[in-house]
C-alpha cells in the first residue's frame, strides 16, 4: 500500500519524490518550515537555506553592519574587509603612508616595513645606507651586502689573501683552503 507523503506549509516534494524541502526563503527546523529572517543589505545564499551581508557589509550577530573603509583604502575582492592602497599600511583601524627613504622601494608585504633598500644599500633603522665593499670584495644578495672574491677571506670590513701553506689548494669556496690528498690539515699547515 502507498502511504501519501505528508509534507508542511511552505514545502514541496523533492526532485525523487519520496522526500519533502522547503521553499525558498524557508529551512527545515523541527519537520517544519520556518522563515529565514534574512536582515537589511543581506541576501539569501545560492542554497536558499541562509543569508549573507551584502557587498560592503559584514555579519555582527543577526545583522549586517556597514564596513567603515578609511582614506586611503578600498574593499577587498569578496567586500567583506578592507585592504590599504599600495603606499599605505594598516595602523589600528587606518591606512598610514609608508615613508620609504632615498634609496630603497615600496614592497608588496603586507607585514613589516612595505619597503626594502635598493640593491647596494642596507637597512639602518628609518633609512638606506650605501654598503661599503672592500677592496677585492663584491656586492651580494646576503645580509651582510658582500663577500671576498676567490683567493681572499672576511676579516672584519676587509678582504685579506689567504696564505696558502705548502701542499694545499683553495677550497670550493675559494675563501678558504684544504690540503692536497693525503695530507691533513693540522695549525695552518699540511702534515702526512
Amino acid at each position: 500500500m502507498c502511504e501519501k507523503i505528508k509534507f508542511p506549509v511552505n514545502a514541496y516534494l523533492d526532485y525523487s519524490g519520496s522526500d519533502w524541502k522547503c521553499s525558498r526563503g524557508f529551512k527545515k527546523v523541527d519537520n517544519i518550515c520556518s522563515k529565514i529572517n534574512v536582515p537589511a543589505n543581506a541576501y539569501l545564499t545560492e542554497w536558499h537555506t541562509s543569508w549573507e551581508c551584502d557587498r560592503g557589509f559584514r555579519q555582527v550577530d543577526d545583522k549586517c553592519a556597514e564596513i567603515n573603509i578609511p582614506s586611503n583604502a578600498y574593499l577587498t575582492t569578496r567586500g567583506k574587509n578592507w585592504e590599504c592602497n599600495r603606499g599605505f599600511q594598516k595602523k589600528d583601524k587606518q591606512c598610514e603612508i609608508i615613508n620609504v627613504p632615498t634609496h630603497g622601494y615600496l614592497t608588496d608585504e603586507s607585514y613589516g616595513l612595505g619597503w626594502k633598500c635598493n640593491r647596494g644599500y642596507s637597512k639602518s633603522r628609518d633609512t638606506c645606507i650605501k654598503i661599503k665593499i672592500p677592496t677585492n670584495g663584491y656586492l651580494t644578495n646576503d645580509s651582510t651586502g658582500w663577500d671576498c672574491n676567490r683567493g681572499y677571506y672576511k676579516e672584519n670590513d676587509n678582504c685579506q689573501i689567504i696564505n696558502l701553506p705548502e701542499n694545499a689548494h683553495l677550497d670550493y669556496s675559494g675563501n678558504d683552503w684544504d690540503c692536497n690528498s693525503p695530507r691533513i690539515k693540522r695549525y695552518e699547515k699540511c702534515v702526512n
